[in-house]
């Protein structure tokens, strides 16, 4: 699915999944395009997560993304298990609702099963599990670093 498809879709976004995906990017850590042409990173860092000096950014990025494409509804599912989720959650509505987007942000125990039935709208995951059951589905932090970093991939050489 091409980036600019979330404008006036409905969006659901798997918010710890995209963010650490983001953060990872930051920090300049490997990220794999994968066989279903999604990026993941290796870095198992979801149940140890915490707010970091890269958070802010990635949180900037993204809603300054979905505010240039603007969704007509924006959900992001968080885990509430992970320490500091409704800080995060209060972050993300504030940098929302300063862009005029209309959002809501839920912390939910099972962020993965909600994603899993969402038939309408679009799911921004790199979750194969997630992916596999929904219909419409988009790597959302690549969409963010394409249109906000330019690559400069050199070919390998033949010497």
């Amino acid at each position: 699915m091409g980036c600019n498809h979330i404008i006036e879709d409905v969006i659901w976004i798997d918010g710890y999944n995209v963010l650490i995906t983001l953060e990872t990017m930051l920090d300049g850590k490997p990220l794999f395009l994968c066989d279903d042409y999604f990026h993941r990173d290796i870095r198992g860092v979801f149940r140890g997560f915490k707010i970091g000096s890269k958070t802010k950014h990635a949180l900037e990025l993204m809603v300054s993304y979905l505010g240039r494409y603007p969704p007509s509804e924006i959900h992001i599912l968080l885990d509430s298990r992970i320490s500091k989720s409704g800080e995060l959650a209060g972050n993300l509505r504030t940098l929302l609702k300063r862009e005029g987007l209309p959002t809501d942000v839920v912390l939910s125990t099972c962020v993965d099963f909600e994603l899993k039935k969402k038939n309408e709208g679009i799911v921004a995951t790199a979750d194969g599990a997630i992916i596999d059951c929904v219909k419409r589905v988009i790597d959302l932090p690549a969409c963010i670093w394409l249109e906000n970093y330019r690559m400069n991939i050199q070919p390998d050489r033949e010497d």
